[in-house]
């Protein structure tokens, strides 16, 4: 599948060739893109067909928004410490830190609420790392972003930017999850 994927992207590259312009670096991001997206929905997709899958998949979005709104609201109220200045200005140290800390309360009460089969360690334990994965998505997203001089990846949901905003934590959060599975089975 991600073999018809890459020829498919390769493929593209022959079409959309304007003069002038530079082919590799246009396949290089190409080939980002796939990478990015392509892989982690197929790992999604494969979580989704695992047994109790649906289940996994409630407890991977219950972490990322954890996350995500536990380094929001934290860093928000306690944030002084820059985390990635020249990439992301707004996010600190400590909302961070209170992403973690949500993703591993969050985390560990879906597993409990959903019957998953993980001790309290393994539950947040996996949580946390999930949680760390998901900031480093999001902070690549937002270097992808400054490098092409937008704010926002689109402006499909108003107030909070384009799709891909949404769901970076979740594309690079969903491979960590997919390798647990896989690993633990």
């Amino acid at each position: 599948e991600i073999g018809l994927f890459l020829l498919l992207g390769l493929s593209w590259r022959v079409w959309s060739y304007r003069a002038g312009q530079t082919v590799m670096a246009g396949m290089d991001v190409s080939l980002i893109g796939l990478i990015y997206c392509v892989i982690p929905l197929l790992q999604l997709h494969a979580i989704y067909t695992e047994p109790q899958g649906k289940l996994w998949l409630c407890y991977l979005m219950v972490v990322v928004w954890g996350t995500d709104i536990g380094a929001y609201l934290i860093g928000r109220w306690l944030g002084r410490h820059k985390l990635a200045p020249m990439v992301s200005p707004g996010k600190s140290w400590e909302g961070a830190w209170g992403g973690l800390l949500v993703a591993a309360l969050a985390g560990w009460a879906m597993i409990v609420l959903l019957s998953l089969t993980l001790t309290t360690q393994s539950a947040i334990m996996l949580s946390v790392g999930l949680s760390v994965v998901a900031q480093v998505g999001d902070l690549i997203e937002s270097l992808f972003k400054r490098e092409a001089g937008v704010k926002d990846a689109g402006q499909l949901i108003p107030g909070h930017g384009g799709l891909l905003d949404r769901l970076d934590s979740l594309l690079f959060a969903a491979p960590g999850l997919f390798m647990y599975l896989t690993v633990t089975r």
